[in-house]
């Protein structure tokens, strides 16, 4: 019996994202996440990646999850 022509795992689809935290891409502004690249150098449509440590400076200390 031959094995088919088509892999099937070739054709899975994971999510990006790290620590059970997975980024999803917003419709409203197609290609901001650059796929493959955790920290891009030049970020799309005028935005900025994360700096110094990696977590977001957007909430505050006690209710951020990465510490």
């Amino acid at each position: 019996m031959n094995a088919p022509s088509y892999d099937p795992l070739f054709q899975l689809k994971y999510q990006t994202g790290f620590g059970n935290e997975f980024a999803s891409a917003d419709p409203r502004v197609p290609d901001a996440l650059p796929v493959g690249r955790n920290s891009p150098q030049v970020c799309p449509h005028g935005l900025y990646a994360e700096q110094l440590s990696g977590t977001a400076f957007t909430a505050p200390r006690l209710t951020n999850k990465r510490r």
